[in-house]
């Protein structure tokens, strides 16, 4: 089960992935860099392991 934390990443990376499915246009470089961070970091905790950055 996920806590409170990655339940909340995880539907942040899920809107930000409806945006850039049918939101093209809307989605900055930015954005996409948070949003490798935000996935790395969830997956890393998921696994326990430490992110390498």
């Amino acid at each position: 089960m996920l806590d409170e934390q990655e339940g909340q990443e995880l539907e942040l990376l899920r809107s930000w992935r409806v945006a850039a499915d049918y939101h093209e246009d809307e989605v900055m470089m930015e954005q996409a860099r948070e949003a490798l961070k935000v996935a790395e970091a969830l997956v890393h905790r998921l696994l326990g392991e430490r992110p390498e950055w």
